[in-house]
């Protein structure tokens, strides 16, 4: 489920199912200590406002996690997590705020164990007011 609150606009409630598939590639000698990871989202949006509306957009995200103390990303090391993750409108006619953007990062982490890691990331969000506009960036995210 999903709510965003936007001043000044029509009140609506979303939600939004996705499917995903994720996978490290490639598993290459040469790129061993770095994490290369992949992630395909297929997103669907269901929206209410007066009535019901339904769109669909497909996400893409490519990530690197750099070791920085270590040579791989194992417990006790510093890594730098980078990715770029895009999004495309499949249907080509919503407005930008779930229509075609896209995302980067960058951060800093730490592997305490094999269960828990801990980032802090900057993000540049790239993206637009409606499909005519011009692309600008326009929200950072910590």
């Amino acid at each position: 489920m999903y709510y965003k609150w936007l001043s000044g606009a029509t009140d609506r409630f979303e939600v939004r199912p996705w499917q995903a598939v994720t996978f490290d590639w490639p598993e290459i000698r040469a790129l061993a200590r770095w994490v290369v990871h992949h992630r395909f989202m297929l997103e669907e949006r269901f929206i209410e406002t007066t009535e019901w509306d339904a769109s669909l957009r497909m996400r893409y995200r490519l990530a690197f996690s750099i070791p920085v103390n270590r040579y791989t990303v194992e417990p006790g090391a510093f890594y730098l997590p980078l990715w770029a993750e895009f999004y495309g409108d499949l249907n080509q006619n919503e407005q930008e705020l779930f229509a075609d953007k896209a995302r980067y990062s960058a951060g800093l982490g730490y592997v305490f164990n094999k269960t828990w890691t801990g980032e802090l990331s900057y993000s540049l969000q790239q993206s637009r007011d409606s499909v005519g506009a011009d692309v600008q960036f326009d929200d950072n995210i910590i």
